[in-house]
């Protein structure tokens, strides 16, 4: 280039003019200086307010790591001497990094282990923590328990079937809930198995609770006050979700707004309010995201797709004092079933978008990276200047890149 200055000027002054548009986008990726790093993501990151923790690899070495809001790495330490023995990271059935009250880091993981026959034979549930500096302080590894009986109230009843893993949630007290289900055609209900391991993975005591309905549960989140909300699918056709506390008190049932295909968060706000990001499919074969939220009472507060584009999918939300800053991908491929960091982006043309909007959802800006096909949000950090990590793949190479913007949506690391 033989004039870099005014190259440089011409692409600030593109970039400003584009932003005073109130939907910027990010220019291409050869004209960037985006930090990169070689990791890429296998699960959804956990961000902080001004660091983040993921779990990454790195041929084919599986490391946790912290990342500032700058770019540097705080902290990185191993972790395939952790893995369920006989798989590995790509094998697992589900994979979560999740935060303690406590400050410390729990990876969950889930590994249906099959038959000759290619039936279930045993279901392998480990959780491993590490405090907040990613030192590991212990691990267990336990399977779905399956009882012949179980006992709800004064009522005994037979088990025949199996219960199935709904997920696993870390309570205020410290311990720990592995969450699984089975449905009873017989009598119309559906059982919930709690298992509960103390601070240390270790085993308690199991509880069971009762449903009316036939329920496939699909995804359990955790409250502040230590309460479930369950997104189920109800037979023959339906679905809801279900605040409830561990005694079984249902506090609301409510019907999404829309037929949901998959859940990708739920974020409880400082005001008590509950933010699900989820995905919906349009009856003409078309993909589209949904953002709502319900409140206290399973009211629906505001709901909708993104005014900008129906087909933007969000995995993150990073709440502020007056607005939120929203991060995932926009996508023209087909219906994406679900959200997998180690294989979705890699099959799909995406595309990274961040959002940021008032606390009402109304839209303040949004930037998309185009000219990076391949690539998805993974989250923003930060308050006066915005660390938002994405992930591209390029010829099925992944890497995790990041970009620095500053609260009005501007690039600095140009």
């Amino acid at each position: 280039m033989k004039n870099p200055i005014y190259s440089f000027l011409i692409l600030y002054l593109f970039l400003l003019a584009a932003c005073k548009k109130g939907d910027p986008e990010i220019a291409p990726n050869n004209q960037l200086s985006v930090l990169s790093f070689s990791e890429s993501f296998i699960c959804q990151p956990l961000a902080f307010t001004d660091h983040m923790v993921a779990l990454v690899t790195d041929n084919n070495l599986t490391s946790l790591i912290s990342f500032s809001e700058q770019g540097n790495k705080l902290w990185q330490k191993s972790v395939d001497q952790y893995i369920i023995p006989g798989a590995n990271y790509n094998d697992l059935k589900s994979l979560s990094i999740k935060k303690a009250t406590n400050g410390e880091i729990i990876l969950d993981m889930y590994h249906p282990v099959l038959d000759l026959a290619q039936q279930v034979k045993n279901q392998v549930t480990k959780l491993i923590d590490f405090d907040a500096n990613g030192n590991f302080k212990w691990q267990m590894t336990d399977s779905i328990h399956q009882p012949d009986t179980i006992v709800i109230g004064l009522d005994t009843i037979d088990i025949k079937l199996i219960f199935k893993n709904a997920g696993m949630v870390h309570l205020s007290t410290g311990n720990h809930l592995i969450i699984s289900s089975q449905i009873d055609s017989n009598l119309g209900c559906t059982y919930l198995q709690l298992s509960m391991y103390d601070n240390n993975g270790v085993f308690i005591n199991d509880r069971y609770l009762r449903i009316l309905g036939s329920r496939e549960i699909e995804k359990v989140f955790l409250t502040s006050n230590d309460e479930l909300i369950i997104y189920n699918r109800i037979q023959p056709k339906g679905q809801s979700y279900i605040l409830m506390d561990l005694t079984g008190n249902v506090k609301f049932e409510k019907v999404p707004p829309e037929p949901i295909v998959e859940n990708y968060f739920l974020h409880e706000c400082k005001s008590g309010i509950f933010i699900i990001s989820a995905s919906y499919d349009d009856k003409t074969g078309g993909f589209r995201g949904i953002v709502f939220t319900l409140d206290k009472n399973g009211n629906l507060s505001w709901s909708g797709s993104s005014s900008s584009a129906p087909n933007w999918i969000m995995t993150s939300v990073q709440e502020k004092t007056d607005s939120y800053l929203y991060s995932g991908f926009t996508t023209i491929s087909t219906l994406i079933p679900s959200i997998d960091w180690r294989t979705t982006f890699l099959q799909n043309e995406n595309q990274a978008v961040i959002q940021k909007t008032d606390l009402n959802r109304k839209e303040i800006w949004h930037q998309i990276l185009t000219g990076m096909p391949n690539s998805a949000g993974a989250a923003t950090i930060g308050t006066d200047q915005i660390g938002f990590f994405s992930e591209k793949s390029d010829n099925s190479v992944e890497t995790i890149v990041l970009l620095k913007l500053d609260t009005e949506g501007i690039i600095l690391n140009k």
